[in-house]
């Protein structure tokens, strides 16, 4: 009993998503988005053999850490050498400030040393719910990129400093973008498989966008799985009439005054 921390197993699948999500949920959209995210996690299992880990509080899955190689996103960088931290959460009151996530951490943190890697990274943005993740690594002894972010840190598992930041498509990468002809009249949502909820909040954005511009061409691309026109546009999640837009469906008025603007263009 009490805390335990595991390594995720293709039969301890449902557990993480008993920690970030409910899969008895019957939205049809979350559905898919569960099942694009257990491909992924199986396809990481079989190719890595590792992917994320569980925190387990009286036998009862509360908490998770998700991570990948950077060589194996097609959008980041090609180092073999660095461990992506996607995210650490523990969502759950009574299992907060027992140590679960610290423990979570310092697990990776041990493994990834017997792996042979040099670094982790992470890309530690606010999300305004409970502990700020900035602090939670700094206190680890994570520390910022040269050159990057506040947002922007890693741990050095040996001696040697990072000085890339991770890719994390929550970020501007600021890359320019160039117009591509072809893109005229569609839109090009992308979103990653690493979160049930990445296909959700996709999907809703273009819905979004159909009730703006009902004739514009709608494209939901899972970059993973497709990078090529991802790569080809900047590494911009979304894309009207090859306009990236830069504001989030969050901000309601500024987003829609945007999509509209973009949609309104007829030539590149």
């Amino acid at each position: 009993m009490g805390v335990r921390i595991a390594d995720l197993t293709p039969e301890s699948i449902r557990d993480l998503f008993k920690v970030c999500s409910d899969p008895s949920l019957r939205e049809e959209a979350l559905k898919k988005g569960i099942s694009i995210k257990k491909k992924w996690l199986l396809d990481m299992l079989r190719k890595y053999g590792h992917v994320a880990k569980i925190g387990y509080l009286n036998n009862r899955p509360v908490a998770q850490i998700l991570f990948y190689p950077g060589e194996a996103d097609p959008a980041g960088y090609a180092r073999e050498d660095v461990l992506i931290i996607h995210c650490v959460y523990n969502p759950f009151p009574q299992a907060q400030r027992r140590g679960i996530a610290k423990a979570l951490v310092k697990s990776l943190i041990n493994d990834a040393k017997q792996w042979g890697y040099k670094f982790l990274a992470v890309y530690a943005f606010e999300t305004g719910e409970y502990y700020s993740q900035r602090a939670f690594f700094s206190r680890l002894g994570f520390k910022l990129v040269p050159g990057g972010s506040p947002c922007d840190l890693y741990y050095p598992l040996g001696r040697g400093v990072l000085s890339e930041e991770a890719f994390n498509p929550w970020r501007d990468m600021g890359e320019t973008v160039m117009p591509i002809s072809e893109d005229q009249g569609k839109a090009f949502v992308f979103y990653a498989p690493t979160c049930e909820y990445g296909y959700v909040f996709a999907l809703k954005t273009a819905e979004t966008i159909r009730s703006l511009a009902p004739d514009i061409e709608i494209n939901l691309v899972n970059y993973w799985e497709n990078p090529a026109p991802f790569l080809a546009r900047g590494k911009r999640w979304l894309l009207v009439n090859g306009v990236p837009i830069e504001s989030s469906p969050l901000d309601i008025e500024t987003f829609r005054e945007e999509v509209r603007r973009a949609a309104s263009l007829r030539h590149l």
